[in-house]
């Protein structure tokens, strides 16, 4: 969900509430850019092939304008 939340950032979406707890941290060591660069890697084309070795598929195959939140009746997307 963090690199999903960086992957919105990227795309100029407003994060969620869980999106912005889980990017905090980063964005306290990294720059902005880098945090961007984070999701859009995560996001790449050549991502998709190696993602399934490293994490399920509910964050792999949702679009980017889907957010995660914590209140579960958000409608975050």
């Amino acid at each position: 969900m963090m690199l999903h939340g960086a992957a919105r950032l990227d795309a100029g979406l407003e994060l969620t509430d869980l999106e912005s707890r889980l990017v905090r941290p980063l964005r306290q060591v990294l720059s902005d850019e880098e945090v961007r660069d984070f999701g859009r890697a995560f996001r790449e084309e050549a991502s998709p092939r190696h993602a399934p070795q490293l994490f399920p598929d509910s964050t792999t195959t949702r679009a980017v304008t889907e957010g995660d939140s914590l209140d579960p009746r958000s409608s975050a997307g």
